[in-house]
């Protein structure tokens, strides 16, 4: 209780089994972790390690020239999904610079050999681990080939899959016996587990902030929509007022115009009314005046 209580102040605390699990080889290490990966795939130390996973992913022999520094100085900003970001010359000679990133790896266009930036569209290659993993169970061990047994280093923390990985391809047997010496200094362990978890809290709370800002944009672009639509009525509305004002005031004109001839048709009637008693009076005279 007093542990659970202390990690919701200090959230760099991590569970003693996860950590444990991590260590003694319960579970798998996750190679994608930045300790892990920089320690294996190092392109100063070990270019020939990344260059065979990126020629088997690219299906083009690679040869890494020069690694492009960044901002940290090291090959991965910290908390930043960039892993690297390399120059690397394929088998017709071609420069082409790579960047590769946690959640996938993707190749941009050539450059030509004088240096020129060519204003091309970039190429993008996705390398979907979770679906690998998902649809791994359904593999046949003895059917894998030597991507997939690269992508299950990469991605596979299970001990049986690794087992396997290690009896069928020895070459990934010296990978993890460098991992695992790692694991040997605990203190050095510990501090780059619970980092490596920190960013990945990091991260996820950015993508959880970048999802929010998605929906807030929807949402604007929804409520602009609306408010569009809105003023389009109102448009309307107002259009319509207009006619029916329009409509009004011809009715008006035309009540005007009714209640004008109506009072020369009264004041007509009237004359008429009194031509008549006129005749009737000279009548009864002339009936008067007869012998």
């Amino acid at each position: 209780m007093t542990n659970n209580r202390l990690r919701d102040h200090f959230p760099m605390l991590r569970d003693r089994e996860e950590f444990l699990n991590f260590c003694t080889g319960i579970r798998g290490v996750k190679v994608l972790y930045d300790c892990f990966f920089k320690e294996i795939f190092n392109p100063d130390e070990k270019p020939e390690r990344l260059e065979r996973l990126l020629s088997l992913l690219l299906e083009n022999e690679v040869r890494i020239l020069h690694v492009l520094p960044n901002e940290s100085g090291g090959i991965a900003a910290e908390g930043a999904l960039l892993v690297m970001d390399i120059v690397v010359q394929l088998a017709d000679g071609s420069i082409v610079n790579i960047e590769i990133q946690h959640t996938w790896i993707h190749r941009v266009s050539p450059r030509s050999d004088t240096g020129v930036q060519l204003e091309l569209l970039q190429d993008y290659l996705f390398v979907a681990l979770d679906i690998f993993r998902k649809n791994l169970q359904n593999k046949a061990k003895e059917t894998i080939n030597e991507l997939e047994a690269w992508l299950i280093f990469l991605c596979v923390d299970d001990p049986e899959w690794i087992t396997e990985l290690t009896e069928s391809r020895p070459e990934f047997q010296a990978f993890y016996r460098e991992i695992y010496e790692m694991c040997r200094n605990t203190e050095r362990v510990m501090g780059l587990f619970s980092e490596e978890l920190a960013i990945m809290d990091k991260n996820t709370a950015q993508y959880m902030i970048d999802e929010m800002q998605e929906q807030l944009d929807e949402q604007k672009r929804l409520f602009d929509q609306q408010e569009k639509l809105l003023g389009e009525r109102e448009r309307r509305l107002d259009e319509q007022g207009k006619r029916l004002d329009e409509q009004e005031k011809r009715l008006d004109e035309k009540e005007k115009l009714l209640d004008e001839k109506g009072a020369v048709i009264a004041k007509q009637e009237n004359e008429i009314l009194a031509l008549r008693q006129q005749i009737e009076e000279l009548t009864k005279r002339l009936n008067e005046e007869k012998p």
